[in-house]
């Protein structure tokens, strides 16, 4: 690989004015410019990592639309030096593996002189080594808080940057810590942005929406939307749809996981299987179709709240697909990541007889790449046929079988088996190398939608000693690295380590963020267990009618405000989902408590478009009582409706009696929300002149009428 990331595109000039567009109508032309972006910018530009460090702290407290520019160039700044590092690395590596030679021979010659050059030389070059190692990392680790940094923006100016990146951004690196960005609990006005990109060509894209999205699946278009994307082409895109699926009331997730399990087999399956089992307390993994007599048997029970999951039962043995070693292969899309460094030659006789009864057929040496060799021909003869595979082997450098995974039959087995065997050893053990290849080189050059679709969903990486050759060696680097690989993937990698030295902490770091095992061949046990996707229990959502009916429930009960204001909440994020529920949160405009009428106008303020017209038939009655009195719903009402804006042009009639009315307590919001809804409220003109020229207008008064009019108007 020629680099360590994607390919810097040219800028695009409907890009930047989009940009230049959003921090001008955000942060205002006259404003004066917050001092932390300017020093922030200053810094980035600093050759000190640690300068640049600062001024992406610096940006992301400015919170505004013009630190994300910025931001997004440092990181095209660190790909081009990455690059530059690791071409110089390279180098460095041709003339370690001299310097390595003149020191051997230096040893044999019995001279003294050409020892201490030979040592010396072997010294500058690994301090050399070591300097640029120190560099690339640390540009990786900046350019990834850089990324990670869109994600904290609140501000609605930085946050439309953000989904104009996430629209726009043709680079897969970038791209990714966009759309990255709008995920969360905070960023549920973004979801028609991610909505979007689930429904675009692009499936890296439509994996990384579907992970953010997961957060607002509560609303019922968003809902929908990742249902539908459980059928995606894509298995990343399909599994992290089921992910966010499996948050939503339960009676409406359980349906659409068990539909969506039955289509799957191998590690897909098993892993929707296991969101299954936290939201209803039984699986099948190994029997994916059964979960249909299942829902048809108790689909009832789950929508009315009565489901009782049985005691929990120790799970069988798993039908895995085939092992390597003890390691359950339940997979059918998978690569085998195999080191084949110089110290593989080491004698390993494994006290297992299938493994020796194998070697002693496929003539192989007991060796750890005897040993390895065997395993992997027993994993690849078990593979069922029209399973997609790879085998990828590294010692100094990586290199794969083939450019794409091949699908299983008996001359695809035959030829992949052959070629294992003819592998030989090399010397060094470059893990970065062999990972970069498992992921496919995602970011490198030439990233691209087929690439992605090829990605397995289950890595195996067997390694016997610590790293020593490779751009990146440090435990910490290849953790990052494969954590950046597999953000829009999702796979599982799994670890295995074979012989004394090998390097127990990477494995199992490396397995444990991924949920996969980390295996050691000689203790024969699992030093990493395996973890599956769950919901936690108390994340599980109940019916929609259960938690409507727990809603009015508490609601109607003597409780402290702040228990009323959380069934507010409750039952408004469920208006979508059930008439019931906007009733009730509709109702909670006429409460005595402040706190909970302002909660039940956020609430409504803020539901999806389609259920405007119901909640204004709701409003109506507190309008009218409004005109009349001092009705504290009025007020609430009219802040519903202003957040509507130009949807809420059906109650212009009535908004005008609020503010003409003279009995009216509510005329200066009145008039502020016609302004709100803006040139739809254009018939509300004459009432609002009319209003200016009474001879008792306050200035107050007369002042939202001037903004009213001024808004309508434009």
């Amino acid at each position: 690989m020629d680099r360590i990331v994607g390919r810097v595109p040219g800028r695009v000039v409907g890009r930047m004015a989009s940009i230049v567009a959003v921090v001008f109508l955000c942060a205002g032309v006259a404003r004066a410019e917050d001092p932390r972006l300017a020093r922030g910018r200053e810094l980035l530009r600093s050759a000190s990592l640690k300068d640049r460090v600062e001024g992406v702290k610096l940006l992301g407290e400015a919170d505004s639309a013009a630190s994300i520019q910025p931001l997004e160039d440092l990181i095209r700044k660190n790909v081009k030096e990455m690059e530059k590092e690791a071409k110089l690395l390279d180098q460095l590596d041709v003339r370690y593996d001299e310097a390595l030679r003149y020191w051997e021979q230096a040893q044999d010659s019995g001279s003294r002189e050409f020892y201490d050059l030979a040592k010396q030389y072997l010294a500058r070059v690994e301090t050399d080594w070591k300097a640029r190692a120190l560099r690339l990392r640390a540009l990786l680790s900046i350019s990834v808080f850089a990324g990670e940094t869109f994600g904290q923006f609140q501000s609605d100016g930085a946050v439309a940057a953000v989904e104009q990146g996430a629209r726009t951004e043709s680079d897969l690196l970038v791209k990714q810590w966009y759309v990255r960005g709008l995920a969360g609990p905070t960023r549920r006005r973004s979801a028609p942005v991610l909505a979007k990109l689930l429904a675009g060509s692009d499936p890296m894209g439509r994996a990384l929406a579907a992970k953010a999205l997961a957060p607002a699946v509560i609303d019922r278009t968003v809902f929908d939307a990742l249902a539908a994307a459980t059928r995606d082409k894509a298995w990343q895109v399909r599994l992290a749809a089921c992910l966010g699926i499996a948050r939503a009331p339960i009676d409406h997730a359980v349906p659409v996981l068990v539909e969506a399990v039955q289509r799957e087999d191998g590690e897909v399956a098993r892993s929707i299987d296991s969101l299954l089992r936290s939201l209803v307390g039984v699986g099948f993994p190994d029997a994916p179709k059964a979960w249909g007599d299942w829902w048809k048997a108790h689909g009832d029970e789950v929508r009315e709240g009565t489901w009782t999951p049985p005691p929990p039962q120790e799970r069988e043995a798993p039908l895995t697909v085939e092992t390597f070693f003890s390691l359950p292969i339940e997979s059918t899309n998978v690569a085998f990541v195999l080191d084949l460094s110089g110290s593989m030659n080491d004698d390993l006789d494994l006290d297992d007889a299938r493994n020796r009864e194998l070697r002693a057929e496929l003539r192989l040496p007991a060796t750890r790449t005897g040993v390895a060799k065997a395993e992997t021909v027993r994993a690849i003869r078990g593979l069922p046929d029209g399973a997609r595979f790879s085998i990828i082997v590294f010692s100094d450098k990586a290199r794969r079988m083939a450019a794409r995974p091949l699908v299983a039959s008996g001359g695809t087995r035959a030829s992949a088996i052959a070629w294992v065997l003819q592998q030989k050893t090399g010397w060094l053990t470059n893990v970065w190398d062999g990972l970069r290849l498992g992921f496919d080189d995602l970011y490198g050059p030439g990233g691209s939608s087929t690439r992605f679709l090829d990605l397995p969903d289950t890595v195996i990486l067997l390694s016997d000693g610590t790293p020593t050759r490779g751009r990146f060696q440090d435990d910490e680097s290849l953790v990052s690295l494969v954590r950046l690989w597999n953000q829009p993937v999702g796979a599982v990698v799994h670890t295995v380590g074979i012989g004394d030295d090998a390097p127990k902490d990477l494995l199992a770091v490396l397995a444990r963020s991924t949920g996969g095992m980390y295996l050691d061949v000689l203790a024969r046990k699992a030093g990493v267990e395996r973890v599956r996707p769950v919901v936690p229990a108390d994340a599980v959502h109940p019916p929609v009618a259960v938690a409507v009916a727990r809603a009015r429930e508490v609601f109607e009960a003597p409780v402290a405000p702040a228990d009323r204001v959380w069934a507010v909440r409750l039952a408004g994020s469920l208006a979508d989902w059930s008439p019931d529920a906007l009733a009730m949160t509709a109702e909670a405009l006429d409460h005595a408590d402040a706190p909970v009428r302002d909660a039940a106008a956020t609430v409504l303020g803020s539901i999806h478009p389609s259920l405007v017209a119901p909640v204004l038939e709701h409003l109506l009655p507190h309008l009218k009582r409004g005109a009349e009195c001092q009705d504290d719903g009025a007020s609430a009402s009219l802040r519903v409706l202003a957040a509507y804006g130009a949807a809420a042009a059906p109650m212009v009639p009535t908004v005008v009696e609020v503010a003409t009315a003279a009995s009216s307590g509510h005329r200066v919001e009145a008039v502020a929300t016609l302004g709100a809804i803006g040139p739809p409220a254009k018939a509300a003109v004459p009432a609002l002149v009319a209003i200016k020229a009474e001879p008792d207008a306050t200035p107050e008064l007369k002042a939202a009428v001037d903004a009213a009019l001024s808004r309508i108007r434009r």
